[in-house]
């Protein structure tokens, strides 16, 4: 067991971590640190290594170099069953020869299962399940009670490889509220830290008190959902976090669409060659529209021609616009499905955009 430190000081911590598959490094010199009490979401598309990253915090991989440490102490050289680790695999097996709720005992470590034992059961809706072997259970209730003897282990560090993924809308709900039972079991003193590993930027924002964005074998960026979002340290950060198609200007365009012909102060202090809008801070006007107050320090507004292209997403419409100026690139604008303007899009005539949303790309 390793002795807990005080919330906020770190308790796990990946110093310079390597790891290779054949020839390719799949974890490349990476650095991270996870403080007491955090559920950390690690974020990246599939392939990245997200897997991979758990495997060596729970032992079941070596690194080729660098270090793991809990608590301030190397673990490199204990086995995955001294890490006081519980992990969640994906497709995560039980034991073929038991029930469910011999698998769930033996997680417990305790014949007496306990109310707080059924009440998990109860939650996540296999109780029903309990006297069944896995091959009578469906591939959700398998994911549901996977998720179950992971988190009766109560350990120091729980690790979650895509926990809502390939369920049913109402295991999703389930699963989620599970989860959230558990960040909060993470801020008593004695609690250790989550990773939950995903593809899925909403789960990120909905669950994380940090989020970690993979790329190329390292962490991109890490921080508070919020600031990574509002703040992206690159183009991948940005598209990892991206609901839809995201606009991406270089510098000389940014300036002819007037972000920077009524600011140029504010905008040669974005050092970068390109510059993000993101699709979800465009907002559409027509010529029957009320008639809207902006800022021009702040706003700019720029007429549209035409729709390029137009697609639905889930709750909400995704259409690109073509600038009345041809040589402008096109820009897509998200809007939720209640936001339609009256006429349709084809009524827009123009779109305006806050110079606050226009974010440098290095």
């Amino acid at each position: 067991m390793h002795q807990q430190p005080e919330k906020g000081e770190s308790f796990l911590t990946l110093r310079n971590l390597v790891f290779y598959y054949a020839t390719q490094a799949i974890v490349d010199r990476l650095d991270l640190r996870v403080s007491t009490g955090t559920y950390l979401v690690v974020l990246g598309r599939s392939g990245i290594g997200k897997t991979t990253l758990l495997k060596l915090i729970a032992g079941l991989v070596r690194p080729d170099s660098g270090d793991i440490r809990f608590a301030g102490q190397s673990v490199l050289h204990l086995p995955p069953h001294q890490r006081d680790v519980a992990l969640h695999f994906q497709h995560d097996p039980l034991y073929p020869h038991k029930t469910v709720r011999s698998t769930l005992r033996l997680a417990r470590q305790n014949a007496d299962l306990g109310a707080d034992w059924g009440d998990v059961a109860e939650r996540l809706g296999i109780s029903d399940c309990l006297d069944r072997r896995p091959d009578a259970l469906s591939g959700g209730q398998l994911r549901r009670c996977g998720l179950a003897r992971t988190l009766l282990r109560s350990a120091a560090v729980t690790l979650l490889d895509e926990p809502l993924t390939s369920v049913d809308v109402g295991a999703r709900d389930a699963i989620l509220a599970e989860l959230m039972r558990l960040k909060q079991r993470l801020r008593q003193p004695t609690a250790g830290v989550a990773i939950h590993v995903t593809h899925d930027a909403g789960t990120a924002m909905c669950l994380a008190d940090q989020i970690a964005i993979l790329g190329d074998g390292r962490v991109l960026q890490c921080g508070d959902p919020l600031s990574v979002y509002n703040q992206p340290a690159c183009l991948e950060v940005a598209n990892a976090l991206a609901s839809g198609p995201l606009n991406v200007v270089i510098r000389q365009d940014a300036q002819r669409m007037g972000f920077g012909t009524l600011d140029q102060d504010a905008l040669a202090r974005r050092t970068g060659d390109s510059f993000l809008i993101r699709p979800e801070s465009v907002r559409l006007l027509t010529d029957s529209s009320e008639a809207m107050e902006h800022n021009r320090s702040s706003e700019s507004e720029v007429a549209v021609d035409s729709i390029v292209d137009q697609r639905l997403g889930l709750g909400c419409w995704h259409v690109r616009f073509q600038l009345r100026d041809p040589t402008l690139p096109p820009l897509w604008a998200t809007v939720g499905l209640r936001d339609v303007p009256t006429g349709g899009f084809e009524a827009v005539t123009s779109i305006l955009i806050g110079h606050d949303h226009v974010l440098p790309m290095g």
